[in-house]
């Protein structure tokens, strides 16, 4: 069942894409990062595919999923500034606290490396704007770590042609162990850290 709702929703992508140009790739890329799985792994490999007929070129289209990453995030950034904070607090003022000081410390480059990870880039920005990591650190890092993760999947569609489909695959295998991991991750800090 998954499977047909991923592959029905990538049809869906592939045709706004073919339609509308660079603006339905902002659009695209703003929702995936505003924390809705609608994945980049089908939105910029079909534009490198673009890329490869002559539709876009490579820096066109890696720019316009920039953008939209970006405000995508804002978007969750705010939202999490304004809301989680306090949320968090409330429910536990000496956690929120702890993850205040990580990301005063770390902060920039969580960002950074959140960005360039499958699945973790989606939800970078909720506790970026929760831990009030400084707004334009935040948009700075956001670009600079989608650069890479754009141009990479565009140029993937570009070289692959119109066989960029057998990226999505490869993906899904990679998303599974890294959602894991992720969850295995958040567990043991909060073992670790419970009172």
């Amino acid at each position: 069942m998954l499977e047909s709702i991923i592959h029905s929703v990538g049809h869906h992508v592939v045709a706004f894409i073919s339609h509308l140009g660079y603006p339905a790739i902002i659009i695209c890329m703003l929702i995936e990062s505003a924390c809705i799985p609608l994945p980049s792994e089908i939105i910029m490999p079909f534009s490198g595919y673009l890329v490869s007929v002559g539709r876009f070129t490579l820096w066109g289209a890696t720019a316009a999923g920039v953008l939209g990453n970006l405000l995508g995030s804002v978007l969750i950034y705010l939202l999490s500034i304004n809301k989680g904070y306090a949320l968090i607090h409330k429910m536990s003022p000496h956690h929120a606290e702890k993850a205040e000081r990580f990301y005063e410390r770390y902060g920039s480059w969580s960002v950074l490396i959140g960005r360039m990870l499958p699945v973790v880039r989606t939800f970078i920005s909720l506790p970026a704007g929760v831990m009030r990591v400084p707004f334009l650190p935040f948009c700075f890092w956001t670009i600079v770590g989608s650069i890479p993760w754009c141009f990479g999947l565009t140029y993937l569609g570009f070289i692959l042609g119109k066989n960029w489909t057998i990226l999505q695959p490869i993906f899904h295998h990679i998303d599974i162990p890294l959602v894991c991991l992720l969850i295995a991750g958040i567990g043991l800090w909060y073992w670790k850290n419970k009172d």
